[in-house]
C-alpha cells in the first residue's frame, strides 16, 4: 500500500528521497499526544493478550506470565531503541515509541508460552528487527508514514519464530493440553518442526497479503484510467493542494498546526481567502505539476495577506508560513 500511494510531498510538491525535497524526515506536530496514544495501546495491550485466556479463576499463574512478558518485552525493546537513539546529539521521541510498539508486537504471539528472559530477548531482538526492516524501507525508497509495514509486519513475523523458539514445553502443555509433548521451542531442545511450521505460515500468510491486498491497491490506484475517467488522477491520494494544506482543514474543518503556532497568522479570515483561492484553483492544477506557480508556496503566507482595501496581495507582500515555521524554530533553538 505504502509504495502504490508514493512517498509524502513537502511544500514545493517535491516527493520524499527525491535529491531537490527539502527534507527527509517528516514529523508529527504533537509529541505529547503520540506518546498519550502509544502509553495508552501499551495498556489495552494487556487486555490483548492477557484478555485471550478468556477468564482469570483458575488462569491465575498463566495470566500473571502473560503480563510479565509483556511488560517486559515491551520495556526492554524501547530501552535499545532509547539508547541506540541517544548516540546523536538529536533524541527522536517517535522512534523510541515506535520501539516500544515492536517490542509489544513481537511478544504477542509467544507471551503466554515464553518465560520471562526469553521475553526479554524477543523484546531486544524486536528493536532491533524495528529498526533495520525501517532503514531498508527507507534506503529502498518506500516512504511508509506510521511504519505499519516494519512494526505490525516484519516484527509480526520475528514474533511467529520466536514462539517456535523460545516456548517452553510445560508452557505449551498447560496453555494447550495435548500439545507439547514432542515440539516446542528449538533453543529448549523441541527440536525444529515447530519452526517450519511457523515459517510456513508466514510465507502463506504474506503470499495471501500480497495477493489480496496488492490487488485491491492497485485497482484503487488506476480505477479512473480503467474507467476511463482519467489518466492522470490517482485514487489513493488526495489533490495536491488538499495535502499540501492538510485533510484537517478540507475534511475536517480543523487546523494542522499546533496553537503555539497560531500567532505566525496574524490574520485567519485572511490566510482562509488564501485557502478559499487555493481551493478553487485546485481543478486546474494537476498532481504531476511539481513547482508551476499554481503550487507556490507563497499562497500560504500568514502575514499581511490582505492589503487594506481587502484585496489579496499575498504574492507581493508575504512569506510563506513554512518559512514563518521554520524561522520560528530556529529562533527557538537560538533561546
Amino acid at each position: 500500500g505504502a509504495y502504490m500511494l508514493g512517498p509524502r510531498l513537502d511544500e514545493k510538491g517535491v516527493p520524499r528521497f527525491h535529491p531537490a525535497c527539502r527534507s527527509n524526515d517528516f514529523v508529527g506536530h504533537n509529541v505529547t499526544f503520540t506518546a498519550l496514544g502509544m502509553f495508552i495501546l501499551w495498556f489495552g495491550w494487556y487486555g490483548f493478550n492477557a484478555g485471550s485466556t478468556l477468564g482469570v479463576v483458575g488462569k491465575t499463574e498463566e495470566v500473571g506470565r502473560i503480563v510479565m512478558a509483556t511488560t517486559l518485552a515491551a520495556a526492554s525493546a524501547s530501552a535499545l531503541t532509547f539508547l541506540w537513539e541517544t548516540r546523536g546529539q538529536r533524541f527522536d521521541m517517535a522512534t523510541c515509541l515506535n520501539g516500544l510498539l515492536a517490542g509489544l508486537v513481537s511478544i504477542t504471539a509467544g507471551c503466554a508460552v515464553v518465560d520471562a528472559w526469553a521475553a526479554f530477548v524477543i523484546g531486544t531482538v524486536g528493536a532491533m528487527v524495528y529498526m533495520g526492516a525501517s532503514a531498508l524501507l527507507i534506503r529502498l525508497g518506500v516512504d511508509d508514514p506510521l511504519e505499519a509495514c516494519t512494526l505490525h509486519g516484519v516484527c509480526g513475523a520475528w514474533g511467529v519464530l520466536a514462539c517456535a523458539l523460545f516456548a517452553d514445553k510445560s508452557h505449551l502443555q498447560e496453555v494447550y493440553p495435548g500439545w507439547g509433548d514432542d515440539h516446542y521451542g528449538l533453543f529448549l531442545g523441541g527440536g525444529g518442526r515447530m519452526l517450519g511450521a511457523q515459517i510456513i505460515f508466514i510465507l502463506v500468510l504474506a503470499a495471501w497479503t500480497f495477493v489480496s491486498a496488492g490487488s485491491m491497491f492497485m485497482i484503487i490506484k488506476h480505477a479512473p484510467f480503467l474507467l476511463k475517467l482519467s489518466e492522470s488522477r490517482n485514487c489513493l491520494r488526495v489533490p495536491f493542494t488538499e495535502e499540501l494544506k492538510g485533510l484537517d482543514i478540507c475534511y475536517h474543518d480543523g487546523w494542522q498546526f499546533p496553537p503555539y503556532l497560531w500567532p505566525l497568522v496574524e490574520n485567519l479570515q485572511a490566510l482562509k481567502a488564501v485557502q478559499d483561492q487555493i481551493a478553487n484553483e485546485s481543478t486546474h492544477v494537476g498532481q504531476h505539476e511539481v513547482g508551476s506557480s499554481a503550487m507556490d508556496p507563497s499562497r500560504f503566507s500568514g502575514r499581511n495577506l490582505l492589503s487594506e482595501n481587502g484585496t489579496n496581495d499575498a504574492p507581493n507582500r508575504t512569506i510563506s508560513i513554512v518559512e514563518e515555521i521554520e524561522l520560528n524554530q530556529r529562533s527557538m533553538d537560538a533561546k
